[in-house]
């Protein structure tokens, strides 16, 4: 990934209700501004991972977010050299990433783990 700078237009909290679960979700949403090459992008997205497809934060961390990218801050974006309309503003994989990938290893050595305790009740059963 390459580095420029830019600038953020807008920092907001979304809010959206659910009513199937009857609560409120709530999501940063911040826009930003910057320049490759003399060409000008505007982009939102924060940080690449599932968070983005899952959507669904806690009002502490959309807060958290908001506070460290009011709108005008200079910020920092990261930008593929070979596509730069695609930028996020924080490097590497989301949290909910990781969660993800820590769950389905989890998920794995408990399924081979299980396959093996069958495997050991049928010997005995003989």
């Amino acid at each position: 990934m390459a580095i420029t700078t830019g600038e953020v237009l807008y920092s907001t909290i979304q809010e959206r209700y659910e009513r199937h679960d009857d609560r409120y979700d709530y999501k940063a949403s911040i826009g930003y501004t910057y320049t490759v090459n003399g060409i000008k992008y505007n982009s939102w997205k924060i940080q690449r991972g599932l968070g983005e497809q899952l959507q669904d934060v806690k009002f502490i961390y959309a807060l958290f977010t908001t506070v460290k990218y009011p709108k005008g801050t200079q910020i920092v974006v990261y930008f593929k050299p070979d596509n730069p309309a695609e930028a996020v503003i924080k490097k590497g994989p989301d949290f909910t990433t990781y969660i993800v990938l820590v769950i389905s290893i989890l998920f794995i050595v408990l399924g081979f783990s299980g396959k093996s305790l069958n495997i050991q009740f049928k010997k005995n059963d003989i």
